[in-house]
């Protein structure tokens, strides 16, 4: 995310995310670079001042533990589960995951019957990553959603949100 505005795509997609919530649905937030952590609990949509703040102190550093980061996700998918609703974990990545990140396909293919959906978002991903990152989510029921420019960033994510909670 250091490089150009991979940075402000992210967090500009996550702002739409955030508008879209609704106070039924949950979201809780996981940064990982080089190790993962949550950065917002599994949160009531209506909390948006508290999403967005957390959202706007996200500063890009170090490498890309993206298993780990699918790990704690999938921890806090499950603790903020939601009975019949929309389980979803959305991984927001600007290339491979490079670091700890050996397991995460076994690690979804334990979890598919948890009922949690993974899809990645790719912010300006280059065409090997977008490989990876298509496979993680097909791996993961869900599906990768390319984030280029800013009109992405304005509907893909939104729109995987909507095709995701008709599944239901």
């Amino acid at each position: 995310m250091l490089a150009g505005d991979k940075l402000e795509l992210m967090k500009y997609s996550l702002y739409q995310l955030n508008n879209y919530l609704r106070p039924q649905d949950n979201i809780g937030i996981v940064t990982y670079s080089n190790k993962a952590k949550v950065l917002v609990p599994p949160t009531a949509g209506n909390e948006k001042k508290t999403i967005q703040a957390a959202v706007e102190k996200l500063k890009p550093y170090g490498g890309t533990a993206g298993g780990d980061g699918i790990k704690m996700g999938f921890e806090q998918a499950l603790a903020g589960y939601i009975e019949n609703g929309a389980n979803l974990v959305i991984v927001i990545t600007d290339g491979a995951f490079n670091k700890n990140s050996d397991d995460y396909l076994k690690y979804l293919e334990q979890h598919k019957d948890k009922g949690i959906q993974l899809s990645v978002v790719g912010i300006k991903n280059t065409l090997k990553d977008e490989e990876r990152m298509k496979e993680a989510a097909q791996n993961g029921n869900g599906r990768y959603i390319p984030i280029n420019k800013l009109i992405d960033a304005q509907h893909n994510l939104i729109q995987e949100i909507r095709i995701s909670s008709f599944r239901i």
